[in-house]
């Protein structure tokens, strides 16, 4: 190239216009100009230290997930209720105008320490049931939306229904049935549907958690048909497995094994009291 031609090309250059830069688009934005939510878990104790994670966050998240909800952070000392982190990381969402979502009401890797010690499961559930009142009561219409149970499965604890062994699960799971929100009682399953699988964990009103219930597996089976899931169905229960077919009118048909768990005699008294019951 000639000094001349580079000299033309350099003036050439130089008569155009400057380019400004154009600001980053964070998921936040990509997201909502497509019509969904971005958000992730934010650190809210670190928002005023570090302003390089606080202003990534802004430019980020349309969500703001606040871990600070647990019940091991917000009554750490029974009776005694601390909201005042949650209430910070409110007013830093709703000044940078993001959503807040809680994390989480049930927890069991996040108890208190004092809750396994309780002893009385009724006790236990009256102060659970405390602490959701509380929590909810506080931020009801000031949040958008709370995790409720968080990982609530966990197979390398070696249950046969693969829940995570937790505090909840020892002190309150077998008050279900009988819970004094129902007063005659009443028979709860808990399913997981994995394919054309079914795992049931079934509490029988008067009896508690069964090993099996041929009523509760068909009440699996048919939930799980009736959300598209192709038969035969088998319903993985405590105690063993069976295989449900079932017809076009929702009649049911299992298949398994029938094996003796325990025996035992009717004493003379119950047969006496049982037979006047005819009279």
């Amino acid at each position: 190239m000639t000094r001349r031609a580079l000299l033309v090309t350099t003036s050439a250059a130089l008569c155009l216009p400057a380019l400004a830069a154009e600001p980053m688009r964070g998921l936040r934005d990509i997201a909502q100009a497509r019509g969904l939510q971005f958000g992730s878990m934010v650190r809210g104790r670190w928002l005023a230290e570090n302003r390089a994670y606080a202003d990534m966050m802004v430019r980020e998240c349309g969500v703001f997930v606040c871990r600070e909800a647990h019940f091991g952070y917000l009554e750490r000392r029974r009776g005694e209720f601390d909201f005042s982190q949650v209430e910070k990381d409110r007013d830093w969402a709703e000044a940078h105008r993001m959503k807040l979502r809680l994390h989480a009401l049930v927890w069991g890797e996040n108890a208190p320490t004092w809750f396994g010690d309780i002893g009385d499961r009724s006790e236990a559930v009256r102060v659970f049931e405390e602490f959701i009142q509380r929590a909810c009561g506080r931020f009801a219409g000031r949040v958008d939306s709370w995790d409720v149970v968080n990982e609530a499965i966990k197979v390398e604890h070696g249950r046969a229904d693969g829940l995570r062994q937790t505090v909840f699960l020892d002190a309150i799971g077998p008050e279900i049935e009988a819970n004094a929100l129902f007063p005659n009682r009443t028979n709860v399953s808990f399913l997981e549907i994995d394919g054309d699988r079914v795992r049931a964990r079934i509490f029988e009103r008067g009896v508690g958690e069964t090993l099996s219930s041929g009523t509760g597996a068909s009440g699996a089976a048919v939930t799980a048909h009736l959300l598209g899931v192709p038969g035969p169905i088998v319903v993985e229960l405590e105690g063993g497995e069976l295989e449900v077919e079932i017809g076009g009118e929702l009649e049911v048909r299992l298949t398994g094994w029938a094996e003796p768990v325990c025996s035992g005699e009717l004493s003379p008294e119950l047969l006496t009291a049982l037979s006047e019951l005819d009279q």
